[in-house]
């Protein structure tokens, strides 16, 4: 008698019987993508960023802690590198394509808005300041050290490397939304809901990873408020505090807006501020700018490397035990 795999049959096997062509439809490495050292790469690029961000900011803490940079000089670098980024930025996208002329309103409106914000947190930090400056007094700068190493590490981990957007969803849009007919809808209508439909896609999309995206900049600018206590004046709080806001709340989403732009960008923007991290650190350190530059390029290089080699052990099984997945986006005919 033949062995059946149904369960509604009685059979003379035990249960735990192993059929001899049981292993015969096992299938291996069936959805696994083979990536390239070249795509790795370039998607290693934002990792680096991040990093070097925050070894230029420690840089230019250790420098105002001896003394050796004038806060005023980083203060009104932070204000002309703001206003010029912020201006070089919307010309580069506006050149690439990003920004629609048809939505000058929009952009204009949204101009308004930074500079408002822009506006409130500096007035916000400089209300501050001596509160900040008098944050720590009582903690000893040992105990500083460690705290901000933690949370500069939670910093890098949490953050969020990806394009943002809709693009970084693996699921289907169909995904998300059952089917529905419409058999007589207007042009109108018919736009209205293919924006709602664009627009719930997005809120599904970005909220998951908006969270550690939040954490991740929580944790630079805590960082930087305990590494600021300990510097010596309240205009060296105040201008340590605006740099960091600049890079760890204004920088991801411009980083973001680089990965979807132009891949020379990126590539350009990355250069620049690893070339900038290594450079300030070796004024204060030769030792520790070898240490920053031999990180970078662990981070960009060989650790793309690494799981390029790591690819081929891995093993993906499957075969007639794993369950069935239901297909809920078949296209109608």
């Amino acid at each position: 008698m033949k062995w059946e795999k149904v369960l509604w049959k009685e059979q003379p096997f035990p249960d735990n019987y192993v059929p001899p062509a049981f292993l015969s439809s096992l299938r291996r490495n069936t959805n696994v993508r083979k990536h390239t050292y070249l795509s790795l790469l370039i998607a290693a690029l934002p990792i680096t960023q991040h990093a070097a961000t925050v070894f230029l900011f420690i840089a230019v803490f250790i420098h105002l802690l001896g003394g050796a940079l004038d806060p005023r000089f980083l203060l009104w670098g932070c204000i002309v590198g703001y206003l010029s980024g912020m201006l070089l930025a919307e010309a580069i996208f506006s050149a690439l394509g990003e920004a629609p002329a048809s939505d000058d309103i929009g952009r204009k409106q949204q101009r308004s808005k930074t500079v408002k914000a822009s506006l409130l947190v500096f007035l916000a930090l400089m209300a501050l300041t001596p509160i900040l400056k008098t944050l720590t007094e009582a903690t000893s700068s040992d105990s500083i050290w460690a705290l901000a190493f933690v949370l500069f590490f939670l910093n890098v981990l949490l953050a969020d490397y990806g394009r943002g957007g809709p693009s970084q969803n693996h699921l289907h849009p169909s995904h998300h939304s059952p089917r529905t007919t419409h058999p007589q809808t207007s042009p109108t209508s018919t736009e209205s809901n293919t924006s709602h439909a664009r627009s719930t896609q997005r809120r599904t999309t970005v909220e998951p990873r908006r969270l550690t995206s939040v954490l991740s900049m929580n944790a630079a600018i805590s960082a930087s408020v305990v590494l600021a206590s300990r510097l010596r004046s309240h205009l060296a709080v105040f201008a340590l505090v605006l740099l960091a806001v600049l890079l760890f709340a204004l920088g991801p989403g411009i980083r973001q807006r680089l990965q979807k732009a132009s891949i020379t960008l990126q590539v350009t923007t990355t250069i620049v501020v690893a070339f900038s991290a290594v450079v300030t650190f070796s004024f204060a350190s030769h030792i520790g700018s070898i240490l920053v530059f031999a990180t970078l390029a662990f981070l960009t290089f060989f650790c793309p490397m690494l799981l390029v080699w790591a690819q081929r052990y891995k093993n993906e099984i499957r075969g007639p035990w794993d369950p069935a997945v239901p297909v809920l986006n078949v296209k109608e005919t």
